[in-house]
């Protein structure tokens, strides 16, 4: 099996004093703020805190579209090591200066207002989340004009058309009944939790061996979306889309408060997509452009 690394998608905006950059503004304000550190979340920030900063921007063409590349690092200055001391047979835990550097790689095609961050989480990587968060302090502290907005680009209806358009590995989801009053939709899966008294139902389907899973639109995740887009659940997947790429679209938290589980669907969620390793780094992301213009590219670019 080819190994992967897993990348989040997201949409972004970048603004000064309210008017969105050109791809042309966003190059050269990442090419003033090239290793200037910042003190990331840091009240009252001492020299030492500023440990936060940009690196390795690029710029490139892939087929019609501009790309910026760059990494945001945090610096390690200090490690907990744990030692054996034989000469008591103890072991000694101590924080000792380090140079060490966490980072995280993003690819992003401004055209489309997307880019795609690296998830990978190791002593080496921050992680997708972490890494966005700092990737707009560091922008927002340069400039009090500036404003970036970033959203994870699982739209409600990307989640939908996952389920139509996907070949799904995983299909998991939570359902309550509906009360009063049942739609169309859902009303036989919500009639069978109803008759035995269940309060909720948590499920993960998986398809058979060697055939497609996806919503036929009279089956069990027809049923469970009925229930979930009426407030009455969540769902989420896993699968292979249109364009062979491995994916997965985050289940939100369920509750058994139609209007919460309301809310949590009108927002964004995590959609995460697995690109093989390339020989080479440009292959790699190659691979993510590929992907970014797959589920994002708009019948007018």
């Amino acid at each position: 099996m080819a190994r992967t690394n897993s990348y989040l998608f997201c949409r972004y905006q970048i603004l000064i004093d309210g008017v969105p950059l050109t791809a042309d503004g966003e190059w050269e304000t990442f090419e003033e703020l090239v290793g200037r550190p910042i003190a990331y979340r840091k009240r009252d920030p001492k020299p030492d805190d500023a440990d936060t900063y940009m690196l390795k921007t690029r710029q490139k063409t892939v087929g019609k579209y501009r790309i910026h590349t760059w990494e945001i690092a945090q610096d390690i200055k200090y490690r907990e090591r744990s030692r054996y001391r034989k000469s008591d047979d103890e072991i000694v835990n101590e924080v000792v200066a380090t140079d060490e550097m966490k980072h995280t790689k993003f690819v992003a095609i401004p055209r489309l207002g997307v880019f795609a961050v690296s998830d990978n989480v190791s002593e080496r990587s921050l992680g997708a989340r972490a890494a966005v968060n700092r990737f707009k302090a560091i922008l927002e502290t340069s400039d009090e004009e500036c404003d970036v907005i970033i959203n994870f680009a699982g739209s409600p209806q990307d989640a939908a058309r996952a389920l139509e358009t996907w070949e799904l590995d995983q299909f998991s989801f939570t359902v309550r009944p509906f009360n009063p009053h049942p739609m169309k939709l859902g009303e036989t899966l919500s009639e069978m939790i109803k008759s035995d008294n269940i309060a909720s139902v948590r499920g993960l389907a998986l398809p058979n061996e060697g055939q497609k899973m996806q919503d036929s639109s009279k089956g069990l995740i027809s049923e469970a979306r009925g229930l979930a887009d009426a407030g009455y659940g969540q769902y989420g997947a896993k699968g292979t889309t249109p364009d062979g790429l491995k994916a997965s679209i985050a289940k939100p938290k369920f509750s058994l408060d139609k209007t919460k589980n309301s809310e949590a669907q009108a927002r964004n969620r995590v959609l995460k997509v697995y690109i093989d390793k390339g020989e080479a780094e440009e292959d790699e992301e190659r691979a993510i452009v590929k992907a970014l213009i797959d589920l994002y590219e708009r019948p007018e670019e």
